[in-house]
């Protein structure tokens, strides 16, 4: 049985998040295995240097070595920057003692191209269920959006990759519509009225 509680950010596993980024997001279609550290700036999540060959050393355009693209210190980095933002919300998984998944979100308008969003829509950031708890996914979904409600917001907005069909069906049967396409061209917003 899941069991769920709110993430408190100083005791988060983030270890665990660092290596669950590493298995999920280096998969297609996100493809991020790797990093160069010149051309992708440590606090630039976007596609610039990023490459999908594990294989690869070297950057192709400036030549440095590459590094995983979600070391511990990113994936960190990453959750201490959408843990410090306002609204800040998020949800810890476990079945039994086992960490199963977490989701996380913060006020839709700090999202540069969500600014026009209204102070009660959230901005779903994170949906992660670990691969060996994956038949308990639509719970978590479930556990972000009664958060999300708990926390006075009316609606929700969260992203995927333009290429990632079978997420963006699972999230129509959710009830989730397209919203519009993200400046960067590889992914595309989708809302839900909570």
């Amino acid at each position: 049985m899941l069991r769920t509680k709110r993430i408190e950010p100083q005791t988060f596993p983030l270890a665990a998040l660092a290596e669950w980024f590493r298995e999920f997001y280096s998969g297609s279609p996100w493809g991020e295995c790797q990093r160069c550290p010149r051309c992708s700036p440590q606090g630039d999540f976007g596609g610039a240097g990023r490459y999908a060959d594990p294989d690869l050393e070297r950057c192709l355009v400036c030549g440095a070595e590459l590094e995983a693209y979600w070391s511990d210190l990113r994936a960190e980095e990453y959750f201490l920057d959408a843990a410090n933002r306002p609204g800040f919300a998020g949800n810890v998984h476990h079945v039994g003692n086992e960490l199963a998944g977490w989701t996380w979100g913060y006020l839709a308008s700090t999202v540069g191209e969500l600014a026009e969003h209204p102070a009660s829509c959230v901005y779903i950031d994170v949906i992660g269920v670990l691969p060996a708890f994956r038949q308990y996914v639509l719970e978590v979904f479930d556990a972000g959006h009664n958060l999300a409600r708990e926390c006075g917001y009316e609606s929700t907005v969260t992203r995927t990759r333009s290429d990632a069909k079978y997420v963006q069906e699972a999230m129509a049967a959710y009830g989730y519509t397209f919203l519009k396409p993200s400046s960067d061209g590889e992914r595309e917003y989708w809302a839900y009225r909570l």
